[in-house]
């Protein structure tokens, strides 16, 4: 819950940062975009707008990787039940496998309140509607096991509101990552594919301006190695694509409002990445590499020594 509170205060200084940013000239001809620079403020701001967003998928891994540890930890009981609760600090947390989909799913939901003397100054509320389904050669099963494991299907809803309704947010996940049996759990090698979206209305101190921002991201046939992945290694080939949608409104003195569509494109090379950034008016092209890009593989491989310890 505090990851996410700083993320929606970190994303109210981007605010702050876009509206003392000057737009560039636009190109000369009406379908030619300009070449940009990497340390172009916009550039940079977007960069940092889109992956500051990717702070929710750090929330969304953790709570898949928690979820992992539950399920495998109740399977190592004398009688596993298809229905029983996780402990998480001083919450519980509703894990039930569901017959007909053959999917685990998890209920959580936790409440922050932020109180000036006595009075209630802004309730946070977080819940969470998270799905697996684990596989053993294509078929699903209850009770995974890690040696047989050849795929993990993960499906996740992640909703924080507040009562005073200036820091809403919403982050979808819904991921495949498939080897062969024995690869996840020996940090081998895996495929991955899937989508994550995100949504975010943000309003600022005093309630001038509001930035409301889109964003989703596609990974295709994504393949990399687990234990190099640990070491911080780029996925050995496939393509990641960003993209985000930034609308920004002001009143008062410095009353604008600004919106722009961006995408990023990464595609694999095993050492390095080449990146294709794009807004309306402006591409910026170069190769990037994984430890400053943000992406999946990292996350991925942290979740999976989780499964090889069981």
């Amino acid at each position: 819950m505090k990851k996410i509170l700083i993320l929606l205060l970190s994303l109210g200084v981007v605010l702050a940062l876009v509206i003392g940013c000057s737009d560039d000239d636009g190109p000369t001809e009406p379908n030619e975009l300009l070449t940009g620079s990497t340390e172009d403020p916009e550039f940079v701001l977007a960069q940092e707008a889109l992956f500051g967003a990717e702070d929710f998928s750090d929330e969304m891994f953790t709570w898949m990787e928690f979820f992992i540890d539950s399920v495998f930890g109740e399977a190592a009981q004398p009688s596993g039940s298809s229905a029983f609760t996780a402990k998480l600090l001083a919450d519980t947390v509703w894990v039930t496998y569901h017959e007909d989909s053959e999917y685990w799913y998890l209920y959580f939901r936790h409440d922050d309140t932020t109180w000036v003397g006595d009075v209630v100054q802004e309730v946070t509320t977080l819940r969470l509607y998270d799905s697996i389904q684990f596989q053993h050669t294509g078929d699903p099963v209850q009770w995974p096991d890690s040696s047989a494991l050849t795929a993990v299907v993960n499906g996740v809803t992640l909703l924080v509101t507040t009562m005073t309704g200036q820091g809403n947010a919403m982050a979808t996940q819904a991921v495949t990552v498939a080897g062969a049996a024995g690869e996840i759990a020996n940090h081998g090698d895996v495929v991955l594919d899937g989508t994550r979206t995100f949504a975010l209305m943000l309003t600022g101190e005093g309630g001038q301006c509001s930035v409301d921002l889109e964003a989703s991201a596609t990974a295709d046939d994504i393949a990399l190695n687990i234990a190099a992945s640990e070491e911080g290694a780029c996925p050995e080939s496939g393509n990641l694509v960003h993209v985000a949608t930034i609308t920004i409104e002001c009143t008062g003195d410095t009353a604008f409002t600004f919106t722009d569509t961006w995408t990023f494109d990464q595609t694999f090379f095993g050492d390095s990445i080449k990146v294709v950034a794009e807004n309306s008016t402006t591409r910026w092209t170069f190769t990037d590499t994984c430890d400053v890009v943000a992406g999946p593989t990292r996350p991925y491989a942290e979740l999976f020594a989780r499964i090889r310890e069981r």
